[in-house]
C-alpha cells in the first residue's frame, strides 16, 4: 500500500511539472504578443507624432516664404532645421510655392525613420482693376439693410464710376444706389495693399502736438484725437500741392499726401463723428471689424481686409471718399459717397499690393 501511494504521487509531481511547463510557455508567448503589440503601437504613436510634426514643418515653410516674397525676396528656401523639431525646404515657381517637411529630420526620412508632409499654395499680386474707381469695394457679402442709406457713384464721369464693386454677394434693402453695380471677380481676395509701407507713412506724419498718425489699441483708450480733415499739411513752406500757392497749417491749403491714419487695433467710433484721412484698419488682418454707431461724417477713405459696419443714427452718418472691406453691413441712415479727388491722391500715393495666397492644398501621396 505505501509503495502504490508512492507511486501515485510520482505520477502526479510530473504532470504537475508538465502543466507549469505548459503555463510557462504560454505566458511567454502571450509576453511576447503583448509585448509585440505595444512595440506596433509606439511605433505607430511615433509615426502620426512625426507625420504632424512633418505637416507644421511644411506649413512654418509656407509662411516663411510668402514673408520674404512680401519682402522682395523670391529665392528658395534651403533644407532648414526649425527649433530641433524638425526640417523643412521651399521651392518657390512662377505662382505656387511647395513646402515640403520633415519629422525629426530629412536623413532619417530618407533612411525610413521619419515622416514627409507637402503643402503647396498658389499666390498672386492681384492687378487692382478700377481699385480706385467705386464708392465701394468688397471681397464678400454686402448686406445694405433697411430703406434709408445711399451708395453714391458718379454716372456722369467719363468712363463712369460705378457705386458698388464686388466679388460675393450683394443684399439689396430699400435705399438708393447711384451708379452702377459691378461683380468683378479680382475683388477676392481684396488687394492687399503694404502695411509696411502704410504704417511708415503714418509715422511720419507728425501733427503740431507731436503726435503721429499711428494709433494703437492703448492710443484709442486714451483719447489720442484723429485727424479732422483728409489732408496732412506740413508747416515747411512748400508749394507741396504745386498750384503756386505756400501750404498753411490751418488747412486752407490741402497738402501732398493724405492723412494716413494706421490703425493697429479694430476701430469703433460711437457719437458724433468729424475726422478725415486715409484710414487704415488693420486689427487682426482679417478679422478686423470697423464699426461706426451715430452720425457726422469721415472725410475721406476707409481700408479694411476685415468687416465695415456702419448705423448711422441721427441725421446719419457718412463716407465722403470710399470704402474697401473684406465685407460690408450698412443699416440706418448711412451713405458713402465717391470722391474722386480723395481717391486720386490715395492712387498717388503708389503704395504697392502685397502677395496673397490664392488657394492652398496638401500634396496627395507623401
Amino acid at each position: 500500500m505505501v509503495t502504490k501511494n508512492y507511486k501515485k504521487k510520482k505520477d502526479d509531481g510530473g504532470f504537475v511539472l508538465v502543466a507549469t511547463l505548459v503555463l510557462i510557455m504560454t505566458f511567454s508567448l502571450s509576453s511576447a504578443a503583448f509585448t509585440d503589440m505595444m512595440m506596433r503601437e509606439v511605433g505607430a504613436s511615433k509615426l502620426g507624432q512625426d507625420s504632424t510634426k512633418a505637416f507644421y514643418m511644411a506649413e512654418a515653410g509656407i509662411n516663411r516664404k510668402v514673408s520674404e516674397l512680401r519682402n522682395a525676396d523670391p529665392g528658395d528656401i534651403g533644407l532648414t532645421s526649425l527649433n530641433g523639431q524638425g526640417e523643412y525646404e521651399v521651392e518657390v515657381g512662377a505662382t505656387t510655392i511647395t513646402s515640403e517637411g520633415y519629422s525629426p529630420s530629412k536623413a532619417n526620412y530618407e533612411a525610413g525613420h521619419g515622416s514627409k508632409r507637402t503643402v503647396e499654395v498658389e499666390v498672386s499680386t492681384p492687378t487692382p482693376s478700377n481699385f480706385y474707381e467705386s464708392a465701394m469695394l468688397a471681397a464678400g457679402t454686402i448686406d445694405l439693410i433697411g430703406g434709408n442709406y445711399k451708395v453714391i457713384g458718379d454716372p456722369t464721369a467719363s468712363p463712369p464710376i460705378p457705386a458698388i464693386q464686388y466679388s460675393g454677394v450683394l443684399n439689396e434693402g430699400g435705399g438708393t444706389i447711384t451708379g452702377a453695380k459691378v461683380q468683378v471677380a479680382w475683388a477676392n481676395p481684396l488687394p492687399r495693399l503694404n502695411f509696411e509701407e502704410l504704417k511708415t507713412v503714418a509715422e511720419s506724419q507728425i501733427k503740431a502736438n507731436g503726435q503721429d498718425n499711428v494709433y494703437t489699441a492703448a492710443n484709442i483708450a486714451a483719447g489720442k484725437a484723429f485727424p479732422v480733415r483728409f489732408w496732412f499739411t506740413e508747416n515747411d513752406g512748400i508749394d507741396n500741392d504745386n498750384d503756386g500757392t505756400i501750404d498753411e497749417t490751418d488747412g486752407s491749403e490741402k497738402g501732398d499726401t493724405p492723412n494716413t491714419v494706421y490703425v493697429e487695433t479694430d476701430l469703433t467710433l460711437n457719437g458724433n463723428i468729424s475726422i478725415g484721412g486715409f484710414y487704415v484698419v488693420v486689427g487682426n488682418l482679417i478679422n478686423s471689424t470697423t464699426t461706426i454707431n451715430g452720425k457726422g461724417s469721415i472725410d475721406g477713405c476707409v481700408y479694411t481686409l476685415g468687416q465695415y459696419r456702419s448705423n448711422g443714427g441721427g441725421n446719419g452718418f457718412g463716407v465722403i471718399g470710399g470704402i474697401w472691406a473684406g465685407s460690408v453691413r450698412m443699416n440706418g441712415n448711412s451713405k458713402v459717397t465717391f470722391n474722386s479727388e480723395y481717391m486720386t491722391a490715395v492712387d498717388d500715393m503708389d503704395i504697392g499690393l502685397q502677395l496673397q495666397i490664392t488657394s492652398w492644398q496638401e500634396m496627395p501621396g507623401y
